[in-house]
C-alpha cells in the first residue's frame, strides 16, 4: 500500500506513481487498486506503459497476450486532483516466487 499525501497549500494534479513489481515476486492479477486513478501496466520494467488487454510479449517468435505473472511495474495516474492537506492511496498485491 502506497499512501499519498498533499503537504503543499495548492492542489496537485498531473499525479503519477510508478511502482516496480519487486523482485522474486509476482503481481497477483486483479489487485491493482487506487480511488481516482487509471491504472496500467509494463511488462518491460517501465519502458512503456498499457491496458492489460494491450501488453504482449514474445515468446518463441511468437506475439503472445502477456498475463499478470510477466507484469513488472505498476502504474496509477490520478485523474483529479489532490486537495492541499488530503491523502490518498494505492496499493496491489503480490505473491513471493
Amino acid at each position: 500500500r502506497i499512501i499519498i499525501e498533499n503537504k503543499g497549500d495548492k492542489p496537485a494534479d498531473d499525479i503519477v506513481l510508478n511502482n516496480p513489481v519487486p523482485e522474486n515476486t509476482i503481481y497477483v492479477g486483479g489487485s491493482a487498486r487506487g480511488a481516482n486513478s487509471s491504472i496500467v501496466f509494463s511488462v518491460d520494467k517501465g519502458k512503456t506503459f498499457n491496458t492489460p488487454e494491450n501488453l504482449f510479449i514474445v515468446k518463441d517468435g511468437k506475439k503472445l497476450p502477456a498475463s499478470a505473472k510477466e507484469y513488472s511495474n505498476v502504474r496509477w495516474v490520478m485523474t483529479s486532483p489532490l486537495k492541499s492537506g488530503e491523502k490518498s492511496s494505492v496499493q496491489y498485491i503480490v505473491q513471493v516466487k
